[in-house]
């Protein structure tokens, strides 16, 4: 079954009424702020000439840096969701309460708040303890290269980790839920009969829950990527240099508020849009799949 795109009257209604949205808001701009737009110096902030090479401005850093947040922000906190998701499913007392106290903290309280605590918690007291910082500066500058390709330069390593895992934890949450939800999908016959084969928690998880629980977990840990994505913004209140975070510097250095603003708005979209795309065809291909 192909995916089909199907334009409604509505769909054509809302689209319109965008393109008016949009257009009456650069008319409000131009006849009532007689703002000067500026566009060209916008996207000299994509990419800068230096040496006679090519290389990523401040826009393109961000957008970088915005993805790999998120790439390693969603393995850790499936990692997260997946561990407290059996945690909460288990008949254990002891592991449904670690995992109840986990989701019900982190979803009761503002995501800005969970940034804050894990960067003071971690940054002031666990970072310093195992001597992270001292240890990135002191490394060897032939693992610059690999360092900044993966993570952020050196200087800015603690954090970015920090940050990382503070998104890991408050999007582990939600994780949670659907894979304990999905657990629980599985039909109760099919656990009782692997008990009566003799099979332990361990092997009904790998063979008799996960293969089943898997498919149904796809599309929304891809729809979970977006809000990761939107969510990274966050960070920007402890100074990772995600997008956000360099749309609000380059907005402070050049004074270029629409602009800049404007086009990472569109940045944001194109991204979370390619990804809720895919989630639509994942969500379709395994509903086929399912029947």
């Amino acid at each position: 079954m192909k995916y089909k795109l199907n334009v409604t009257k509505v769909d054509v209604f809302l689209t319109i009424l965008i393109l008016f949205l949009i257009w009456f808001f650069f008319h409000r701009i131009d006849n009532y702020l007689d703002y000067q737009w500026q566009w060209g110096s916008v996207f000299q902030y994509f990419f800068v000439v230096e040496e006679g090479q090519i290389k990523a401005n401040v826009l393109v850093v961000g957008i970088l840096n915005t993805l790999k947040i998120s790439i390693y922000s969603i393995i850790l906190s499936t990692i997260f969701g997946f561990i407290m998701g059996i945690f909460k499913s288990s008949k254990n007392l002891f592991f449904r309460l670690i995992s109840i106290l986990y989701v019900e903290s982190i979803r009761n309280i503002p995501s800005i708040v969970v940034i804050f605590v894990v960067y003071y918690f971690l940054g002031d007291q666990i970072i310093n303890a195992l001597g992270l910082d001292d240890f990135f500066i002191n490394l060897d500058d032939r693992y610059n290269f690999l360092l900044h390709f993966f993570f952020v330069p050196k200087d800015k390593i603690s954090v970015f980790l920090v940050g990382i895992i503070a998104l890991s934890l408050y999007e582990g949450a939600y994780i949670t839920e659907m894979v304990r939800g999905a657990i629980k999908s599985v039909d109760k016959g099919q656990i009782d009969a692997s008990k009566s084969l003799g099979l332990n928690k361990l092997q009904r998880l790998r063979y008799i829950e996960f293969p089943q629980v898997l498919p149904l977990l796809i599309p929304p840990l891809t729809g979970q990527m977006v809000s990761t994505i939107k969510d990274s913004a966050i960070l920007s209140v402890i100074s990772i240099p995600e997008l956000t975070f360099q749309g609000m510097e380059l907005m402070a250095s050049t004074y270029l508020v629409f602009e800049i603003w404007i086009v990472i708005t569109l940045i944001y979209l194109v991204i979370n849009a390619i990804l809720s795309h895919i989630t639509r065809y994942l969500e379709v291909k395994f509903k086929t799949h399912r029947v």
